[in-house]
């Protein structure tokens, strides 16, 4: 499965690209042409704003085809977007996370 960590702050993705990489099974790519993502992990930060973010996701033909899975903060009550198949709470532990990426690479 191709992971790709967006979105949030740069430490914040650093942390989940080094965990990703330690995972049997993930490989965690950047943004390139070559490399398309099977799901993207967005951090959509304390304000959870992530309608336009996931509605470019969906029309940029690097991550169209991807599954848009949201990092977001503990407590957060907003709407996922349509375009986004589903979210994760960043108190969650690493493998509930890695059990997320893979349910929704598996649909």
């Amino acid at each position: 499965m191709r992971v790709l960590a967006a979105g949030g702050h740069a430490l914040t993705r650093a942390a989940l690209r080094r965990l990703l990489a330690e995972t049997p099974s993930i490989e965690v790519v950047g943004s390139s042409a070559f490399a398309h993502p099977d799901v993207v992990l967005l951090d959509v930060g304390a304000t959870g704003n992530a309608a336009d973010t996931v509605a470019r996701m969906a029309c940029d033909p690097e991550t169209s085809r991807a599954r848009i899975l949201l990092l977001a903060e503990p407590g957060w009550r907003g709407e996922i977007p349509p375009a986004a198949h589903g979210a994760v709470f960043k108190d969650a532990s690493p493998a509930e996370l890695v059990a997320a990426l893979r349910a929704l690479a598996l649909r």
